[in-house]
């Protein structure tokens, strides 16, 4: 998965979290990864991305070979 993450505030560093909600329930992750994202000037835009596995997505892309899958993503940034 990968963002467009823009800095509206000073400089520093930050991080984001990823998730790929469950479809099953909405309030859990199935997978989830993490990463810190470049530091850029306050307006700049940089992009950042991880990739986020679990034994139930690569299940449930197993069982759904060939189709459209539908799919919720959270991002949470933590600066």
């Amino acid at each position: 998965m990968k963002a467009i993450f823009r800095n509206d505030g000073g400089w520093g560093t930050a991080t984001a979290t990823f998730d790929v909600m469950h479809n099953d329930d909405p309030n859990h992750y199935a997978a989830r990864c993490n990463t810190v994202i470049p530091s850029v000037e306050n307006g700049s835009v940089t992009a950042a991305g991880c990739t986020a596995n679990s034994p139930w997505l690569q299940d449930y892309l197993r069982a759904h070979r060939g189709g459209s899958l539908p799919f919720t993503f959270k991002v949470y940034v933590t600066a």
